[in-house]
């Protein structure tokens, strides 16, 4: 087999459902593609960081290699006024053309939710006329509503050119560790991820962060009042997740969180994402903020609520016909509903878990017809 030097330049550190990602992806990559990828990462926070730039020697460094991957990960999002291409992708067609390589753009994230201009729009539709011209480039986007969101802002001319490709964290495959302490045999473990960054996109109206945090520890409260056989496992998935899980834990009395509250490690880098979510996997139900809680809990079978605070989750549920497993949480009022979804979710295990295993039959299903087309462009490419 055909062993090809790729650059995958992506996030592998800081937010572990971006190793979730990659782990899924990378499955399909070793068993669908008919070639051996040697791949070198490259940390996008490195150009956030400004350590490196999009500039003539990132073009060398790509030169060096046979495939250039860029993603998985939210980089079109549109409110980078200092990019040239409106996105955190600042790769625009004048160095574009300079790569010598073929580029797979990996399922990547149209995000306009955190606000967007006419000049960020303009550059992004200059950036893709250029991409979708050429068989150099393969651009695919997430099932988030991403092709749908290029649609509602730049039209279908653009939209009907991108193919949509599954998120890899949809067939993440944890290590099946055994022996997780954090677990009790004796109660309902459910596994809740919040998400402490954004809280003024988050939490814009009525109900502040502060409202926030003070219903949810009212939810949690009447929940274990209602069943004590209750226990709650709260998941960081970056550093800041910590911030919001302390608000909340120091809203709890103190038998609660004594002694039905544990906390998992927080953990980064390529091969970390496999102990994480095997507390996904095992845990009877899952309450998650984070884009990547929700995706790998349908994945792993996992019923799971999405707590909805940003618009992109409810378009993820939206497109998967999962409306109905989501709650707004940052309207105030919303713990009777999340109660009354909680309680009825544990009860209807079997059922969720039925519809789950369907959707991800399609989901395979899907990214194997991509993988076929990503087939195809290799071959035309000269890379098989």
């Amino acid at each position: 087999m055909k062993r090809t030097k790729v650059l995958h330049l992506a996030s592998f550190d800081g937010n572990i459902g971006d190793n979730a990602n990659h782990n899924g992806m990378r499955y399909f990559w070793k068993n669908k593609l008919p070639i051996e990828f040697e791949i070198t990462e490259l940390e996008i926070r490195e150009f956030h960081w400004k350590r490196r730039k999009f500039d003539n020697s990132f073009v060398s460094l790509c030169n060096q290699h046979d495939l250039l991957i860029i993603g998985g990960g939210n980089y079109f999002e549109l409110w980078v006024e200092n990019s040239r291409t409106g996105t955190t992708v600042d790769l625009p067609p004048e160095l574009l053309q300079k790569i010598e390589p073929p580029i797979f753009f990996n399922g990547l994230g149209c995000d306009p939710y955190k606000g967007f201009s006419d000049t960020s729009l303009g550059k992004f539709s200059r950036f893709l006329d250029f991409v979708l011209s050429s068989d150099r480039y393969f651009l695919t986007v997430r099932n988030d509503g991403s092709k749908e969101n290029i649609k509602r802002l730049l039209g279908e001319v653009y939209s009907g050119k991108i193919t949509v490709i599954p998120d890899g964290g949809f067939f993440v495959l944890p290590n099946g560790e055994n022996f997780f302490p954090e677990f009790r045999n004796d109660c309902s473990n459910v596994l809740i991820n919040l998400a402490g960054d954004m809280p003024e996109i988050r939490f814009p109206g009525e109900l502040n962060y502060s409202g926030f945090v003070e219903e949810f520890v009212s939810f949690l409260t009447h929940l274990f009042g209602i069943s004590r056989g209750m226990n709650f496992i709260f998941v960081p998935h970056i550093f800041r997740d910590y911030n919001i899980i302390n608000d909340v834990l120091s809203g709890l009395n103190d038998e609660i969180r004594r002694r039905f509250v544990s906390v998992t490690p927080y953990l980064h880098g390529m091969g970390k994402e496999k102990h994480i979510f095997d507390f996904y996997r095992k845990a009877d139900l899952t309450l998650g903020m984070r884009f990547h809680s929700n995706v790998c809990s349908i994945g792993l079978n996992t019923p799971s609520i999405a707590l909805l605070t940003y618009p992109k989750i409810f378009d993820l549920c939206k497109g998967l016909g999962l409306e109905d497993r989501a709650v707004w949480v940052n309207e105030k009022g919303f713990s009777e509903q999340l109660i009354a979804k909680t309680l009825s979710s544990l009860e209807q295990k079997k059922d969720i878990k039925q519809r789950y295993a369907t959707i991800k039959e399609g989901l395979v299903h899907d990214i194997e017809i991509v993988m076929g087309d990503i087939s195809s462009w290799l071959e035309r490419n000269r890379l098989i």
